[in-house]
């Protein structure tokens, strides 16, 4: 079978800094990660082979090692802390590091924080600790019922308005326009903080859908940015699967029927030796 990949496939470049860094560092010393390093249970499997364990407890981590704050970010207090008892090996991504910054920026300008995306998100959970005062917008539906039944204690307040980085454009653009409809005479500024790498990637698999009888996605389904790659190709052909193990590469191969071709792209948190093992699984197809 005939296999085509877009050239966006896989790691961004914030984790691929991480990774980078990370494998640098464990050669000269004891490495602890604090939460996942990214949403990929393999890649996590694949790091504590190497001996790089992952916590969510630090106060149980030993004096002797390095603590290395996962791509998202951590609560600011809770790094704060650890900073005090630990040498730490900072990993956030760059455009998360920069969104930290910019909203405690404008929270001790006054800025009410707005922040689109997934609430129980380690990243947003990272976020709302450097705001002041702060709300998280989910999704569209829920966008109109916040600025309707918020309209009066935000009207007087400048807003800033932010995304997970993961998030979908379409939930921040529906968020301005009716922050801007329910609050005419308020000071809004809009950060766009989406990274353009994942738009960029679903461009390119979009067109690569043309060309091929079906796509794969892969990725682990813990991982937002993989999820959200899946759910609007699917949007745009029904011949589009997600796949997080080799199983589920299997029984994709079962319900392809007489397909000749097939897209394999990657999420932003998928490791390239879990694509390399998709690709040469189904070109092995006849």
């Amino acid at each position: 079978m005939k296999v085509c990949i877009p050239k966006l496939s896989g790691f961004c470049p914030g984790v691929k800094t991480a990774e980078n860094n990370l494998m640098n560092e464990n050669k000269k010393r004891k490495l602890v990660i604090i939460g996942k390093l990214i949403h990929n249970n393999r890649y996590i499997s694949y790091l504590s082979d190497l001996g790089i364990q992952t916590t969510s407890d630090y106060s149980a981590i030993d004096s002797e090692s390095v603590v290395v704050i996962r791509t998202h970010g951590i609560n600011r207090f809770t790094e704060k802390e650890i900073r005090k008892h630990h040498e730490v090996l900072d990993l956030t991504c760059f455009k998360v590091k920069n969104l930290q910054n910019k909203i405690l920026e404008k929270s001790k300008e006054g800025f009410h924080i707005i922040i689109t995306g997934k609430k129980n998100h380690p990243e947003v959970q990272s976020l709302l600790s450097y705001a002041e005062n702060s709300d998280v917008i989910e999704d569209e539906n829920l966008a109109d019922i916040f600025f309707r039944n918020n309209r009066d204690s935000l009207i007087n307040k400048k807003v800033f308005i932010c995304s997970q980085t993961t998030s979908s454009r379409d939930l921040l653009a529906k968020t301005e326009i009716l922050a801007k409809k329910y609050l005419p005479d308020t000071q809004i500024e809009i950060f766009d903080s989406i990274c353009s790498i994942t738009d960029q990637r679903e461009k390119q698999a979009i067109e690569l859908q043309t060309k091929v009888d079906a796509t794969v996605v892969l990725g682990d389904k813990e991982s937002s940015n993989a999820m959200k790659l899946f759910n609007n190709l699917h949007k745009i052909n029904k011949n589009t699967y997600f796949a997080s193990s080799t199983e589920e590469l299997l029984k994709i191969s079962e319900v392809l029927g007489n397909a000749e071709s097939i897209q394999i792209v990657s999420s932003s948190s998928t490791p390239k030796f879990v694509e390399d093992e998709a690709v040469k699984y189904f070109e092995s197809i006849e």
